[in-house]
């Protein structure tokens, strides 16, 4: 909403406030005096202090479709829980659903906590640390194993 002031031909001072449509006025105006248009002025007014309009985005590209029986599938979440429909739904349409841990994170993560216990049982001497390493090792494991299975569930896709 904006407010124009206008001061009229017979020295009368009037403003209201106006929203503008395509940078004009939507409705003549006049004085309240003499009765005076003054809707060329508030038009020349509001060209001055409206911003142009911006140009028209760029046209997106077309989204691929997703079929209605995974929406159907994923709006009757009473067996499943949401997490799990959106998922199926996810999977039917395509996409990939996506893990939070991948492989990796538990091969790195086995990894630096072996140097860590390494590093403390050649600091301190103790033997304490070594029995430690079955972390290490049970994260790696799970590393390798789930690796394996998504790359069986890749080769049967």
């Amino acid at each position: 909403m904006l407010t124009i002031k206008i001061t009229c031909g017979c020295g009368q001072k009037y403003a209201f406030d106006v929203e503008p449509v395509n940078r004009a006025m939507p409705v003549s105006v006049a004085c309240p005096v003499c009765g005076m248009d003054g809707t060329a002025a508030a038009n020349e007014i509001l060209a001055h202090t409206t911003p142009p309009p911006a140009p028209s985005a760029p046209r997106a590209m077309p989204v691929k479709s997703v079929s209605a029986a995974p929406v159907a599938a994923a709006a009757a979440p009473a067996a499943v829980g949401a997490k799990d429909a959106l998922r199926r739904t996810l999977s039917a349409a395509g996409g990939e659903s996506h893990d939070n841990w991948k492989w990796w994170y538990y091969i790195v993560a086995g990894i630096l906590l072996t140097i860590i216990d390494i590093y403390q049982f050649e600091d301190t001497g103790r033997y304490k640390y070594l029995w430690g390493l079955s972390l290490p090792v049970l994260c790696i494991f799970i590393g390798v194993w789930d690796f394996q299975r998504k790359r069986q569930r890749s080769r049967t896709a």
